[in-house]
């Protein structure tokens, strides 16, 4: 298909070979869209900030977005703190930070959460959170056990005892590989 313009100094028409094709943009996932509407949703809501309001912050999110179930999301969760586990960045700055295991965790989990996933890893958990460490610190809202069991769970059968603690028996490795090459 040719597409026709006319030149007005020329006051002909000239025929392009390529018309120009729409950019379409890839629709966002909806485990994106969820941790979008989570920070903003949260920082509206009145009183103290502990776990169960987080939680019935974070639901309230997950019932907003279309495609998205609490069990998908909890997978997707739990796939996005792996991803970020297993950035050695991360890691070496909670351990500037002085997170211990449970703490890491947390903030594995509330990175994630706050939709800053991509900027920690491009620039690094103190920049991106300098001076804001008690929100990495904030207890998480899914346990490891419930993030398992979105991810494994079957009908047929259910995560294992390995499954259920895999993530954090990596962070005591990483911990202590890390520390044993500092030293």
């Amino acid at each position: 298909m040719k597409n026709s313009t006319k030149s007005p100094e020329q006051g002909i028409a000239e025929e392009s070979q390529n018309p120009k094709k729409a950019n379409p943009r890839k629709p966002k996932a909806p485990f994106l869209k969820v941790n979008e509407k989570y920070e903003p949703l949260l920082n509206n809501q009145v009183g103290e900030k502990d776990v169960a309001l987080r939680r019935n912050v974070i639901e309230e999110c997950i019932n907003r977005v279309k495609g998205v179930s609490h069990s998908g999301y909890q997978k997707d969760l739990r796939d996005a703190m792996t991803k970020l586990l297993f950035n050695f960045s991360f890691l070496m700055d909670c351990q500037k930070l002085d997170f211990d295991c449970e703490e890491i965790f947390y903030a594995a989990q509330n990175v994630v959460m706050y939709n800053k996933l991509g900027t920690v890893i491009k620039d690094g958990l103190t920049i991106v959170f300098k001076g804001k460490y008690d929100l990495l610190k904030e207890e998480a809202v899914y346990s490891e056990d419930e993030l398992s069991s979105a991810k494994y769970d079957s009908p047929a059968s259910k995560a294992t005892e390995e499954q259920k603690e895999e993530l954090s028996q990596f962070i005591k490795g990483a911990i202590t590989l890390l520390s044993s090459i500092k030293n």
